[in-house]
This record gives C-alpha cells, structure tokens and sequence, in this order.
C-alpha cells in the first residue's frame, strides 16, 4: 500500500521554481523570467500565449504555418513551403525557396524573391505602382509574358516597340471572355482583358480588333504610336522605321491587294494609277501652285498661278537622237531654193511645229530643243556653203582683177607707142 502511494506520488510529480526572480541557464544573470545562453533543442511543439519577439533571424527547415496574422519587421528566410490563412505583412523581404502558398493577401515592402513556383488565391499589392495609370506615362511598366513563356517587365515605349516586332502568346483571359467576352469598367475607361476578343459594329464575324461595316465618325483620330503628340485632325505615327506612315489601296475579294497611295516611313510619296484620270490635281488658292525648298529651306522651284514655271535649271532625257545626223555624208539637205519655196507655201520651217499646233498641243521642251539644234546645224551648213561660195568667188574675182590689170598694163603700153 505504501509503495503504491510512493509511485502515484511519484507520476504526477512536477519540477518547479519560485515565483519571484528570473531563471538563467547558461548564464548568471537571466534578464527574463527564462533566459537560456545557447541552443535551444525542442523535439515537441512550442506554445506562446502571448507575442514572440525574435531580434535576430527566424529560420524554419519545415513547414511554416500562420493561422492569423504574422509581423515581420525584419528578414524571414523559409527554406520549405510558407503557408498562411491571414496576412503576412513585412517592411523588409520575404526569401522563400519552395514554394509559398498564401490563401489572402501579401504585402511587400520591400522586395518578393521566390526561387520556386508561387501560388497566389488572393490579391497581390505593390505599394510602387499607382493604381490608376495613363498609357501616356513614360514611367508606366507592365507585365507580359513573351513567347519563350518568361515573364518581363517593360515601359510603355519599350512595350509599344516590342510589340511591332514580337507578336505575343494570346494573355490569359478571365473565366469564359473567350466564349462569352465581358467588358470591364474602371475610371474613365471599359475595357475587355481578352486579346482575342474582336469587336464588331453592323458584322457578327469581327476580322479584327475593331471592325466596323458602314461609316464610322470620330471628330480626331491617333494611329499608330499612342505616344505620338499632335493636334491635327487626323494624326498617323508608325511605331519604328519600318512600317509607311500611310498606305491606301483597295482589296478585292481573293486577289492581292493593291496599294495606290503610300507614304513611306522617311516621307517620300508613291501614286500608283491604273485608271485614266489624272494622278495628281491641284486647285489652287492665291498664292502659287507649287513651291520645292532643298534641304537648307532655298526655293529651288515654283509654278506660279498664272502658268509660269521657275527653276534654276532644267535637265530634259531624250532618246539618242541629237541632231549630229546633220552633218553626216548622207543628210539630205534642202537647197536654199527649196527651203525658200517651203518656207513661202507653210509659213514656216521644215519640222518645226505650227504656231496652230503649238497652241493646241502644247510645247515639248525637249523635242524643240531637238529641232532647233538640227535647224542651227542646218544653219551652219548653209553658212558653209555661202562662205565656200564667196571664197571661189574671191578667188575668181581675184584671177579677174589679175587679168584686167594686165589688159591695162598692156594698153599703157600701146598708148605710149602711139604718142611717139
């Protein structure tokens, strides 16, 4: 009976320490109610009723639960899964090197690095991104996911760039946009998140983002680069150096489309016409029909609006046909009998234009041009003709002015003979 009631003493037995003062182990003066100097070794749990303070760093090997809220104010280094039903908030950086599974929200400070794959049920806030943001605003960054599947940050005008040169994988869309599309409202903007999703207005088979069947009204109009700052009524900015600033034409049924009008990327203009109506027409107002400039802002061209034309010089092609033929062996030349009998029944010279002609058709500068060059050549072979006539004729009237000075000499002669 004794040694009964020694061992249920004995089992309920428990060590105990006073009630006032502070236990030290490892030390000789505790500064707590338990202070321990050295490692702590718990094979069970660890209950707190109250708050833990940790003043150097937290590091757990295992699991990581939080079953309400968990301060941090300092580093938190998991090296296995973190796993939390409230808020986990930190002014400083959470490291985790699994997985981190977080069923409500997470508030970063500071930075997130996570070597594994990250869950997130909730909502993810980042203290450095405004919540309204302009796509005008250079400073704006946005997330997508490229097609090599990795996730970038870029700026807008970055983004904008990438975009003309990179197409991107179709973005997640939120549950059933694809199938049934939503649009989603915030300030000052609807919106829809779908890439895919086209809108059309008078057609239930949309080709592209908009699609609009008949007239569509906008008082101004920007496409191309949203960056682009200009107050015309219609404004069109390529994005880089590649695309025309300006390309209208016409596409029928399965033919190839056309192009008619197009304005290049560095400002040239091409005019395509397969019609019989005039390329170009101007209507002009009281100031000239036309003005160039070089590149230094010279006026180097101007057609006036009375017709007259200025330039500081004019270069007309032609054909090999310059008129040297003229003084070839085998050029008919009209004798000057000739010219003058054609000249007396037209009125004019051999293949040169009429005045009547020239009044209805008009002057082809470089054809006149021609013609005159050959009329000159002409010019100067009859010019040598005369010049070679009025030298045999020197030269006659030369050996006549000999013989007549002989005849006098010889008259001379016989007249001092008489007088003897």
């Amino acid at each position: 009976m004794g040694v009964l009631s020694l061992l249920s003493t004995s089992a309920i037995a428990q060590n105990t320490f006073p009630t006032n003062g502070n236990v030290g182990i490892g030390t000789a003066t505790p500064s707590e109610r338990l202070d321990v100097n050295g490692n702590m070794v718990v094979d069970s749990s660890v209950m707190v009723k109250d708050s833990v303070i940790i003043e150097k760093d937290l590091r757990t090997k295992g699991a990581f639960r939080v079953e309400d809220k968990a301060y941090f104010f300092d580093r938190v280094y998991i090296y296995d899964q973190l796993e939390s039903t409230s808020k986990i908030i930190t002014e400083e950086s959470i490291e985790v090197g699994n997985n981190a599974n977080v069923d409500n929200n997470v508030n970063i400070g500071n930075k997130l690095s996570v070597d594994g794959a990250t869950s997130l049920n909730g909502s993810v806030k980042l203290s450095n991104l405004a919540e309204q943001a302009s796509l005008n605003n250079p400073n704006l960054e946005i997330l997508i996911k490229t097609n090599s599947g990795d996730v970038k940050t870029y700026k807008i005008v970055d983004l904008v760039e990438y975009l003309s040169q990179e197409p991107l994988e179709p973005a997640l869309c939120p549950p059933g946009d694809i199938q049934n599309p939503q649009w989603y409202s915030a300030v000052n903007k609807i919106y829809s998140y779908c890439p895919q999703v086209n809108v059309g207005i008078s057609t239930n088979n949309p080709l592209h983002k908009l699609h609009v069947v008949g007239r569509a009204f906008a008082s101004r109009m920007m496409a191309g680069n949203a960056l682009a700052n200009s107050n015309a009524v219609i404004s069109g900015f390529a994005i880089n150096n590649t695309y025309p600033l300006l390309d209208l034409g016409r596409k029928i049924g399965g033919l190839d489309q056309s192009s008619r009008f197009v304005v290049a990327n560095d400002g040239s203009l091409t005019i395509d016409n397969d019609g019989t109506n005039a390329s170009l027409v101007l209507k002009n107002g009281d100031n000239n029909a036309i003005e160039v400039y070089d590149n230094t802002g010279y006026k180097i061209f101007q057609l006036q609006n009375d017709g007259l034309m200025r330039s500081r010089e004019i270069r007309v092609d032609l054909e090999n046909n310059w008129p040297d033929y003229v003084f070839s062996a085998n050029y008919e030349l009209l004798t000057l009998d000739e010219l003058a009998k054609f000249i007396k029944l037209n009125g004019h010279l051999p293949g040169v234009p009429s005045a009547i002609k020239l009044e209805n058709e008009g002057l082809d500068l470089g054809e006149m041009q021609r013609t005159q060059m050959e009329k000159i050549e002409e010019q100067t072979l009859y010019t040598l003709e005369l010049h070679n006539e009025v030298e045999q004729l020197k030269t006659e009237n030369n050996e006549l002015k000999s013989e007549l000075d002989n005849l006098k000499a010889e008259m001379e002669s016989i007249k001092q003979l008489l007088t003897k």
